[in-house]
């Protein structure tokens, strides 16, 4: 008996088919899959490129701030570009990837605008053109069809120093009619009012001239600080509103020089005060930093605790840098007060000392990444 062999053939040929078809999925499988492996990682390094980008240049707009300096802006920036490098590579960055722009915001709804200008710039743009500058690029894990295939990422980031608004809370008790450099009376005289003219060597004025360093550093700055006053005895009174006009400052301490009431000193009623300018809706920027500025001799002897003053301006996010005057100072509750709020206490002992305490909250100001 013979078999017909021509009945297999068919089977045979779409067998053959059938091969050729599990090879074509199986190349069309790889290619999906590598194509997608490359998408992720495409992905991965554009989002390592952009974390760069942003440590790179939130350094840079720190070191700006800190040294007033572009050249140690950049210096900045490469450090930690090096220290966070992308895909394993060191992304260079020279000066021409970096702009520096005066950055400035009007409502809360409203974008910053930026104009460049090479003084007291207080913002920096940093484009990452390394990968463009590069003749290779970033390889792919899987070539396409066969052939490297490279990419080219870019990112920017531009990094702000935060704007201030900044409540001044000055201290113009009895003990402030004092010399700085001698210890001041008994409490009991302490107490008494003086409606009299101050002369230059005591702690009212020794303020008054460290207010006097810290409005010329506001005045000379890129950045619009705008600034209140509250003064306190036994009450406080609101003296001038946020402001980024300071006349009224200067005019009204040295109204209360020529005219120093004195009395006794109510610390939070103080800082009560200074929180309620803050809080000033027609006034106060919801974007910017609330820091209040507390000075006094430390001597608090009227009126309510003020660390329950202090705990209340800490729920309200506001940080609280106290600066102590004179020798005999009570240090440790301005302190406390600073703490309580993540704020800082310093003691001065010239009027030069008020523009570096100002620096140095300055530095502590939060910096701003925007894309």
């Amino acid at each position: 008996m013979h078999r017909n062999l021509s009945t297999c053939r068919p089977y045979a040929a779409r067998r053959g088919s059938t091969l050729v078809m599990l090879v074509f999925m199986v190349l069309a499988a790889f290619s999906i899959a590598s194509y997608a492996i490359n998408v992720v990682y495409m992905e991965f390094a554009r989002t390592e490129l952009q974390i760069t980008a942003d440590v790179a240049t939130r350094a840079a707009c720190r070191a700006l701030v800190d040294y007033g300096s572009q050249d140690e802006a950049l210096w900045a920036a490469q450090r930690l570009a090096a220290a966070n490098p992308v895909r394993g590579q060191v992304v260079d960055i020279p000066m021409d990837d970096l702009q520096f722009a005066v950055a400035r915001r009007y409502e809360e709804e409203d974008d910053y605008d930026y104009s460049q200008r090479l003084s007291n710039p207080n913002a920096v743009h940093l484009t990452t053109e390394f990968y463009q500058r590069s003749h290779s690029g970033m390889e792919m894990l899987f070539p396409t069809l066969g052939v490297p295939v490279a990419f080219r990422p870019i990112k920017e980031a531009t990094a702000i120093q935060s704007e201030l608004d900044l409540a001044v809370v000055l201290d113009r008790s009895s003990s402030m009619a004092c010399p700085s450099s001698q210890d001041s009376p008994p409490e009991n005289l302490v107490e008494l009012p003086l409606v009299r003219q101050l002369p230059s060597d005591t702690r009212w004025r020794d303020a008054q001239a460290g207010m006097e360093e810290i409005l010329e550093l506001f005045e000379s700055s890129p950045q619009q600080e705008l600034v209140s006053l509250s003064t306190f005895n036994h009450i406080a009174t609101s003296d001038a509103s946020l402001s980024q006009s300071y006349q009224l400052l200067r005019s009204t301490m040295e109204s209360h020089g020529q005219q120093f009431a004195g009395g006794k000193s109510s610390m939070a009623d103080g800082i009560r005060n200074g929180l309620r300018l803050l809080s000033d809706e027609d006034r106060a920027r919801p974007w910017a930093s609330r820091v209040m500025l507390l000075i006094s001799d430390g001597r608090n002897n009227f009126g309510n605790d003020p660390m329950a003053a202090a705990r209340e301006a800490a729920d309200q996010y506001v940080m609280i840098y106290t600066i102590s005057l004179s020798d005999e100072a009570n240090e440790e509750v301005l302190a406390d007060i600073a703490e309580t709020t993540y704020g800082r206490h310093f003691h001065a002992t010239q009027p030069e000392d008020f523009r570096t305490i100002m620096e140095e909250i300055s530095r502590r100001l939060p910096i701003l990444i925007t894309h």
